[in-house]
């Protein structure tokens, strides 16, 4: 702060009570009582900032009175960073008669503390009657400190809602989002900023109960806006802007503002919850599982049905494949992909497998010509040709009539174990076909390592060979293989001549499919006697 000497009578002449007037005393009196009880700063500058005036209020305001004879340069007291705004008041005023500044900043007090000043200027250095720079201004701190305290908790809240996992939108009482949080933005699909003054109810779409992937009529702040009403949803699906979907919990409620009704909504994505939530259907689905298959074994419920294989050539049934099926307490029939995956996971397959082969082994010990599965786990179990070699002795089977189906998996999950079981099956006269060759992994060596006599064309590349070039090389591959290794082929899933006349003309040798004939209780399957194809058959015509 800078004092300086006051000289020269026109500055002398601005003190209140020293200053000339055309106006009448008493008038004169009633305005320096009134500047002086202003509760606002009221100063004049001389061009150079220099206090020539300043009326009591800078007592209050700053802990000192600046006055004629102090010298005070107002600059020197206002805070550096706010010091270019001042300039429009001190020195930028002065540059045109009459012309008016404003500005805000900061002033020191004699205490040292900062108060924070809204003020305006107006030139009058070319008034005779005061000859300066008239500021009047304003103590605004506790204003400007309630604003910053409230942009700080907005900012605080702000960066809290944005840190939220659940998603925040508030709208006004038309429905415009006024306020969105980044979770929101991101779980709705939207850009940083770009929901905002955007109808909600545009916004919101929702999945129809139909699937239909249409915006939803019954928009949760809908409902709020018209009767006021707190509206939630355990789940839902939204529509994200992209088109994706996503599961969804919200609820929304009223937001009253200067008594206009607006609406707060809150949602989260409920994906990893939906997921555990199905994850403990499926658990309890499977324990449920569980508790069926054992009563199946337990109460002989298992049962198999046939479907007969064909011989492309002669038109004959030569071998019939076994399949499991599973009959409910009321009597109806389970298909095996409803409790298999169960039984593999739970332990159970191995029982199941067992069972297999000793009503494999007697309808073999009977002259039928069967075809028989098993698992992956059963085939690398050292019991299994032990159990296999004793059925077969108890129903005396010929073991040329029986052929065991195994799959890629089952070979790579434990080679030398599966290599094993092959050839024990071999040593005993049964054959082994690969099954659903081509559509796994399978490498050559398994073919020229294991005794198998029989390639099954998966039925992926047999249902398509009428549309599918592509298919049609790959049976034509699988063909060249197997003549390779001495093998024959059999094609699954024939639905209709079109695809039989095809694989005679790729020279498979034999097909099985619901044209041919669908599966059926082995019982009546096999009664028609060995060798007989099923009256009427497709084949036959």
């Amino acid at each position: 702060m800078v004092a300086r000497t006051m000289s020269g009578g026109r500055h002398m002449r601005l003190g209140l009570a020293e200053a000339p007037s055309a106006e009448p005393a008493s008038r004169e009196r009633w305005f320096s009582t009134l500047v002086a009880r202003s509760s606002d700063l009221i100063a004049v500058l001389d061009d150079q900032a220099t206090v020539m005036y300043a009326n009591p209020a800078a007592q209050r305001i700053f802990g000192f009175l600046p006055g004629p004879k102090s010298g005070y340069t107002m600059l020197e007291l206002v805070h550096p960073d706010d010091r270019g705004a001042a300039s429009t008041i001190f020195f930028e005023g002065a540059r045109r008669q009459g012309s008016n500044r404003s500005a805000v900043f900061r002033f020191k007090t004699a205490s040292g503390n900062w108060r924070v000043l809204e003020a305006t200027s107006t030139n009058c250095l070319d008034d005779p009657a005061i000859g300066g720079i008239v500021v009047n201004a304003h103590d605004v701190t506790e204003q400007k400190t309630a604003q910053q305290r409230l942009q700080h908790s907005e900012q605080f809240l702000t960066a809290i809602a944005d840190h939220m996992g659940e998603g925040m939108i508030a709208t006004d009482h038309a429905g415009r989002v006024t306020f969105v949080n980044a979770a929101a933005e991101q779980l709705l699909g939207w850009g940083e900023g770009e929901l905002i003054g955007k109808p909600g109810h545009e916004t919101f779409h929702f999945l129809r109960a139909d699937g239909s992937a249409h915006p939803r009529e019954d928009c949760p702040m809908r409902s709020v806006y018209v009767g006021g009403e707190v509206v939630r949803a355990d789940h839902d699906v939204f529509i994200r802007r992209d088109g994706s979907l996503v599961p969804v919990a919200y609820s929304a409620s009223p937001l009253p503002t200067d008594d206009v009704r607006g609406a707060l909504v809150l949602f989260k994505d409920i994906t990893v919850r939906e997921a555990e939530r199905l994850h403990r259907e499926r658990e309890l689905e499977k324990l449920s599982w569980v508790g069926r298959i054992r009563d199946a074994l337990d109460q002989d419920r298992f049962v198999l049905y046939s479907q007969p294989i064909v011989d492309l050539a002669s038109k004959a049934v030569v071998q019939n494949e076994l399949l499991l099926r599973m009959v409910s307490p009321e009597g109806d029939i389970v298909e095996p992909d409803y409790f298999l995956p169960t039984a593999e996971e739970f332990g159970l397959i191995s029982e199941i497998d067992r069972w297999v082969v000793g009503e494999t082994a007697r309808l073999a010990g009977q002259g039928h010509p069967v075809e028989f599965n098993l698992s992956a786990k059963s085939v690398v179990d050292p019991d299994m040709l032990a159990i296999v070699r004793a059925a077969f002795e108890t129903h005396g089977v010929a073991p040329e009539l029986v052929v065991c189906e195994l799959t890629e998996t089952a070979l790579v999950r434990d080679t030398p174990g599966a290599e094993t079981f092959v050839r024990g099956l071999s040593d005993i006269g049964c054959k082994v076909a690969l099954d659903d060759f081509g559509a796994g992994y399978c490498g050559f060596a398994y073919l020229k390592r294991l005794s198998v006599s029989f390639l099954k064309i998966d039925q992926q590349f047999v249902t398509d060979l009428a549309n599918e070039a592509s298919s049609r090389h790959v049976v034509s591959a699988v063909v060249d293989l197997a003549r390779a290794f001495s093998m024959r082929t059999i094609a699954e899933g024939v639905e209709d001549d079109v695809t039989l006349e095809i694989l005679k003309e790729l020279g498979v040798d034999f097909a099985q499919g619901y044209f041919i004939a669908p599966p059926g209780p082995a019982a009546d399957m096999l009664g028609r006697g060995v060798g007989e194809s099923r009256e009427s058959s497709p084949v036959d015509q």
